[in-house]
């Protein structure tokens, strides 16, 4: 498939989305469920989503009372696209038309292992009235919700999804959960972060991005290289996707997903407080959060070219804007779609989700000098060969 280059960056909420109902009926996101192996196209895994639609029934009806107020459907969409699926959009016809209005707060939340707990998702599947034989009910009690304890006025605990925290709190691209989400560890360190080229700076961290990596993910990766306690989290987070049990000839994977980072922090929730307890906030979507502490970063690439003369200690969104196709129809909307590979044939287009913003006092981080003419090592040809090898 052949395209010509755009330099258009499409911004979040106008893309449509392959896997979401076209039937003329709205549909709210409530929930992601759990990550399945996606066979069309084995790097990109997919999701399962939880969508919920208002049902009519006639004035009047003695039925209305019993039943719940809304039809249930599970939907499929790629992992990289859960950024532009938000829990609490609505859609029609794979469109995004509105969102509903959620409460923002930002949460001082407790860094101590002990303060975080996985739980499964019974406040929704209660909220909600799934039947006991439903599906849904089994899949939700299944599906896993982080609780971190905090401290904000009158709430004491946050209950986030866990693939909402791993689509937005592991790195800034979508390209780095792809990889942790289908690779083995030591694989995805390898696709993730090149050799080194240069000798790391006394009390600072050095890590070299491997090419499809953009700079806003140094500091996630430079604590997969150099945090004994992050690669501990991260290798058995490889370990949980890799252990998937098989549902109906899918893998279906509910992953252990706990926070990366060590020390106290600040997340930036959208959400509602629990109407059942004052003191839980129910996060919807998380929108920042603050850099975890710890030693300057050196960041150096292995497709810099970037001259001595050139160098800034600011850091700007950079990176091979290495993205999954899109299709383009005739006429608008561009549709998001993830059951093809990507094609080296197919020219990117930068896709942007709703921002992230980096909370409290950023990590401090230097770019490497680099002599012009350096060039990509093999990360590129190993990321290719370990998804081959998921196929045999």
């Amino acid at each position: 498939m052949g395209g010509t280059r755009s330099n258009r960056i499409i911004p979040w909420g106008s893309l449509g989305v392959q896997g979401l109902p076209w039937d003329g009926r709205l549909w709210t996101v409530r929930w992601y469920c759990a990550i399945i192996r996606n066979a069309p196209a084995l790097s990109e895994p997919g999701v399962l989503v939880l969508l919920s639609s208002p049902r009519f029934t006639a004035k009047g009806s003695t039925t209305a009372a019993k039943t719940p107020a809304f039809d249930l459907r599970l939907a499929t969409v790629g992992l990289t696209h859960i950024g532009q699926v938000r829990i609490r959009t609505v859609w029609h016809n794979g469109l995004p038309v509105t969102t509903e209005n959620l409460d923002t707060l930002d949460v001082e939340i407790i860094g101590e292992t002990a303060g975080w707990r996985l739980c499964p998702a019974i406040d929704l599947r209660q909220r909600l009235h799934v039947p006991p034989n439903d599906p849904i009910h089994q899949l939700l009690d299944q599906s896993s919700a982080l609780e971190i304890e905090c401290s904000n006025g009158r709430i004491r605990r946050l209950v986030i999804p866990t693939i909402e925290l791993f689509s937005r709190c592991f790195g800034r691209s979508q390209h780095v959960k792809r990889v942790l989400a289908t690779l083995p560890f030591d694989d995805a360190q390898r696709a993730l972060l090149a050799p080194d080229r240069v000798q790391q700076a006394p009390g600072q961290w050095l890590v070299t991005l491997a090419m499809c990596c953009f700079d806003d993910d140094a500091v996630f990766l430079a604590h997969l290289r150099h945090d004994p306690a992050a690669q501990q989290r991260l290798r058995h987070l490889c370990g949980s996707f890799q252990a998937a049990p098989v549902r109906a000839g899918e893998a279906l994977v509910i992953p252990e997903i706990l926070p990366w980072w060590n020390g106290d922090g600040i997340l930036r929730c959208r959400g509602v407080v629990s109407p059942a307890d004052p003191t839980t906030f129910l996060v919807y979507r998380v929108d920042g959060m603050s850099d975890p502490s710890g030693p300057p970063i050196q960041i150096d690439r292995e497709n810099s070219n970037r001259l001595a003369d050139s160098a800034r200690d600011s850091v700007e969104p950079s990176g091979w804007q290495r993205s999954r196709d899109i299709h383009q129809q005739q006429t608008p909307p561009t549709t998001l779609i993830h059951t093809q590979e990507p094609s080296s044939d197919f020219s990117p287009q930068p896709v942007h989700d709703e921002p992230f913003k980096i909370l409290g006092p950023p990590r401090r981080r230097t770019k490497v000098e680099a002599a012009i003419g350096r060039h990509a090592s093999q990360t590129a040809h190993s990321l290719n060969q370990s998804y081959d090898q998921l196929s045999n």
